[in-house]
């Protein structure tokens, strides 16, 4: 099977019916050695010359470092999640309040969703909200219908956009803008949180994304993944600061999402039985899942069923194994780190959480390359009416970033064990963990020094912390535009962002304006182009 789809990928061989996947009720009845083979060295299972003492050892170290490394930056979390519950809360009053004023929005369903809904929100992060107009809903089936055209539709579209920067500014929202040629439209701004007694409670940016239900079901998809087990949500936080302090948390920059990172930490625990796959049929027969119950059985026509982690936790059909069900924080994260780094075979497999087992080819998506990372969406899975591999950002400088990344954290967790083990440098170990998330090694991309810092810096900039999957997607299509980005990192292509919409609010409702305006130009200029090569 590997064989057939190297040379399938290179265009030796000629695609075959059904679509190439292996057999996935095969591998879900046999214990899956290629995920295990990363816990090998906490299983007993690699070297048959260690003795179970030594392993119980091992654990126990483990867990040491768990307590000293591990479970105070979940203490730290938990006091920090108050103080952001508290603003988003503000936050959200303030924006729905606004929007029940207003007649054109009234009647809108204003949702959070990303981090501060999957209860993964790191310090400082954004504020991510989707507003659901009935007016745009019905919008989008008069044009499925043939009734308006598509320049109706992105009117409309931009129309909205720019009513809700106005009306936000007005509100005391500040640094407001709106980007209406995006694949989902967005309007960003900042918001200063006081008191009742007027003291400061805070300062937050946000993104108000129109129509993204599809977010909202991701990120409540890891939220319940997120509530299975402590230890899933702590290995979720640690990955995200490590992203964070590594410089490849940005589909902008050609590397992965944090939504992204999110699923590969999903799948990975699925692969070594830790965590169920709550999207699994056969599961979802045995708690006699009913679709009524549903709350969110279908969007825009996707499969959006899954199980939550109360009804895994109650019924208790679902059990790990008792190997499993002791181990440390600490060895879930060097498993995590060999996986990726040594074990899975990214240049064949894809990875799924809704499959949850390495069987998924990446062939099934079109547009799938041999030397990046293959990630299908939960939802928009490649057999859907949509389809999304969450890789396809990463850019041919992005991946051997990501890998090396990943090398050389597995480096580190293995040299931090082999000090508390060997060694018995405890204090060394837990110095050597922490430099997985406190040191600047981000050589990629330069965004005003912002990347890499600690994560305990006050004057940290943090990046957009959104979905995680459409929204960190380069939202101004223009190829212009993307350049200076690139060339002048995230903070200026904001500020050509802002021009942009600045510049489209004063000149898109006077069609005959720019017709003129645009002929003059192409006369002068004798060419469609204007300076620097960009279309008019």
């Amino acid at each position: 099977e590997i064989q057939y789809s190297v040379n399938l990928l290179l265009g030796n061989v000629l695609p075959r019916d059904p679509l190439p996947m292996l057999d996935i009720n095969k591998l879900l009845q046999v214990p899956n050695d290629l995920a295990s083979s990363a816990l090998d060295t906490f299983l007993n299972k690699a070297d048959h010359k260690t003795g179970q003492l030594e392993v119980n050892n091992l654990i126990k170290t483990c867990r040491y470092l768990d307590e000293h490394v591990f479970q105070p930056i979940y203490k730290d979390f938990t006091h920090t999640a108050k103080k952001q519950d508290q603003i988003v809360t503000h936050l959200y009053k303030k924006i729905f309040a606004a929007i029940n004023d207003s007649s054109r929005f009234r009647g809108g369903t204003l949702t959070v969703y990303g981090s501060n809904l999957s209860n993964l929100s790191l310090k400082d992060s954004d504020v991510d909200l989707s507003l659901c107009l009935p007016s745009i809903t019905e919008a989008k089936r008069s044009l499925s219908s043939g009734k308006i055209t598509q320049n109706n539709f992105d009117r409309l579209v931009t129309n909205t956009v720019f009513a809700m920067k106005r009306l936000l500014e007005k509100r005391g929202f500040v640094e407001v803008f709106g980007v209406h040629r995006a694949r989902v439209p967005v309007v960003k701004g900042r918001y200063h949180c006081n008191q009742n007694n007027g003291s400061m409670l805070g300062s937050i940016s946000f993104d108000i994304c129109f129509q993204n239900e599809r977010a909202v079901v991701n990120s409540t998809l890891l939220r319940e993944y997120s509530n299975l087990d402590e230890r899933v949500k702590v290995v979720m936080l640690v990955i995200k600061m490590w992203v964070r302090a590594s410089g490849i948390g940005s589909a902008a920059d050609g590397t992965l999402s944090s939504y992204s990172w999110m699923n590969l930490v999903v799948f990975y625990l699925q692969c070594i039985d830790f965590v169920p796959n709550l999207q699994c049929k056969e599961l979802l027969k045995s708690h006699h899942f009913s679709l009524k119950k549903a709350k969110h059985a279908s969007v825009d026509g996707l499969d959006t069923v899954f199980l939550t982690a109360s009804m895994i936790i109650n019924a208790g059909i679902w059990k790990r194994g008792k190997d499993l069900e002791k181990l440390p924080i600490t060895a879930l994260l060097h498993g995590f780190f060999q996986f990726y780094s040594t074990t899975f075979i990214s240049t064949v497999l894809a990875v799924s959480i809704r499959i949850g087992k390495p069987c998924l080819l990446k062939t099934v998506f079109g547009k799938a390359k041999l030397w990046r990372l293959c990630i299908e969406d939960p939802f928009e899975t490649h057999d859907a009416h949509t389809h999304h591999d969450l890789g396809m950002h990463i850019e041919q400088k992005g991946q051997p970033l990501i890998t090396t990344k990943l090398q050389e954290a597995a480096d580190i967790m293995k040299s931090a064990l082999t000090l508390a083990q060997n060694d018995k440098d405890l204090n060394k170990a837990i110095e050597t963990i922490s430099s997985l998330w406190k040191k600047d090694r981000s050589k990629f991309s330069s965004v005003n020094g912002s990347k890499g810092a600690p994560i305990d810096d006050q004057q940290e900039h943090q990046e957009p912390d959104t979905q995680e999957e459409e929204e960190e997607e380069v939202p101004y299509e223009d190829e212009h535009t993307n350049r200076n980005y690139k060339r002048r990192g995230q903070n200026g292509y904001y500020e050509i962002l802002k021009l942009s919409a600045q510049h489209e609010a004063q000149n898109s409702f006077d069609p005959k304006k720019n017709e003129r305006m645009r002929k003059k130009h192409n006369e002068q200029e004798g060419r469609g182009r204007g300076r620097g090569g960009q279309e008019w």
